[in-house]
Formats: C-alpha cells, sequence, structure tokens
C-alpha cells in the first residue's frame, strides 16, 4: 500500500497528524503511531525512490527555553504532540544523505480562516470570542511567548520549499513574529475598546514559552506576508 500511494510522486508534503495538544494526550500510543511511525515509513519509501520529502513539524519541539531560538538549539518537548515531531525530526536526519536531504518545517502558532476553522488556536479563540461574547479569557498571566504565522503564509511555506530544490539547511523555523499572548489580547482590545480581558488562574499553566529565530528562512528567501 505505502508504494502504492507514493506512485508517480516527485515530492511529499507531509502535513497528516493529530495536530494538538489535547487530542495527542487522548491516545498517545495513537500519536506515536499516526505522528511518528508513520513519518518514518513514509520517509524510508521516499529515500528508496529519491522522491523530495518535505515535512510539517512544529516550533512548540522547544517547549520552554529563553531567548531567540534557533534551529541548531537544543529542543524541549513538553506535550505528547511535540515528543511525536522530535521523534519524526530526528528518524528524517538519520535517514539524510547527500542525495537524499528531506526538509522540516517548524511551523509556528498558526491563525487564520480555513474551510474547517480551527478555535483550539489563540488569536482564532480571541477572534471567536471576541466577536460572539465581546470577553476573551487568557488562562495564567498571558506572558507566554509565542512565534505566530498566518495559515495562509504557512501553505506558501510549504509550496516555497517543496519547489526549492536546492535548501541550504534539512530544518527550518518558520513563523513572522513573536508575541506575548498578553500582546495579541492588546490588539483585540485596540480594535474594540469595548472588549473584556478576563484572567483565570490555573492549578495547571501553560509552560509552554518560547520565541524564534528566522534568519536561516528569510536567508533561504522566504517571506511571511501577513502578521496577526
Amino acid at each position: 500500500f505505502r508504494e502504492q500511494l507514493i506512485k508517480d510522486c516527485d515530492c511529499i508534503i507531509h502535513l497528516a497528524a493529530i495536530s494538538n495538544d489535547p487530542s495527542a494526550e487522548l491516545h498517545p500510543q495513537l500519536t506515536e503511531e499516526v505522528n511518528f511511525q508513520t513519518t518514518a515509513s513514509l520517509a524510508e519509501a521516499a529515500k528508496k525512490k529519491g522522491i523530495r520529502f518535505v515535512f510539517s513539524s512544529s516550533c512548540s519541539v522547544y517547549g520552554e527555553a529563553e531567548g531567540d531560538l534557533t534551529e541548531d538549539g537544543v529542543v524541549n518537548p513538553l506535550t505528547v504532540y511535540a515528543v511525536s515531531k522530535v521523534r519524526s525530526e530526528q528518524a528524517l536526519f538519520n535517514l539524510a544523505t547527500d542525495e537524499w536531504r528531506p526538509v522540516i518545517l517548524r511551523n509556528g502558532t498558526l491563525f487564520g480562516y480555513s474551510p474547517r476553522m480551527r478555535f483550539d488556536l489563540v488569536v482564532n479563540i480571541f477572534a471567536l470570542y471576541s466577536t460572539v461574547h465581546n470577553e476573551i479569557r487568557v488562562f495564567g498571566d498571558g506572558l507566554q511567548w509565542r512565534p505566530f504565522l498566518s495559515v495562509q503564509d504557512c501553505a506558501r511555506a510549504f509550496v516555497y520549499f517543496a519547489e526549492n530544490v536546492r535548501c541550504r539547511h534539512i530544518c527550518y523555523n518558520v513563523a513572522n513574529e513573536n508575541l506575548r499572548v498578553v500582546d495579541v489580547a492588546a490588539m483585540f482590545q485596540q480594535m474594540n475598546p469595548t472588549l473584556k480581558v478576563t484572567y483565570v488562574p490555573t492549578q495547571d499553566p501553560d509552560r509552554r514559552d518560547y520565541k524564534v529565530s528566522v534568519a536561516r528562512m528569510l536567508e533561504e528567501g522566504f517571506q511571511p506576508r501577513l502578521g496577526v
């Protein structure tokens, strides 16, 4: 079936995954199978046939760290989802040779419209609740940093790196701007001064807190267009 799946392909853009933390935590074994084992298997098949391979990873592999994080720095996955991405990346690094080099895109936190809307992402959640309830809730102090990326720019990045067959690196951070959750809340308040921002104390604060450097992405020639 695997061979049939990739017949006549010249490039695989591998997006398939259980793609957020709560879903991944529900069934860690299934997440391991779908996110990691399938990626490794598909990449092995692609390497055998010399098919270009572009993998959708995540900046969440950094977990919690200070400074502008580069692709060569240490990863610190804090969730089942992030661990599955780190393991997949490692499998791809191990498969890479001079003749067959996969590309790993570590995407920032996505936002923006899509036909199958995701309201588990911070900008989209704020857009929904500010519109429907005129109130947004920030869990904890909201001082966590996130690198943000519009879904349109994310799609453009995959096309760009799929077509750019002479990439200088295997792994790239793909994001547009680093913002704290409170900064995003302030943007919504600026648009709507009557908006209520409620801070909700939590016993289990989100420890993910990271900013990323996108110097490598820019040097490769890709430029995001849409900010938050």
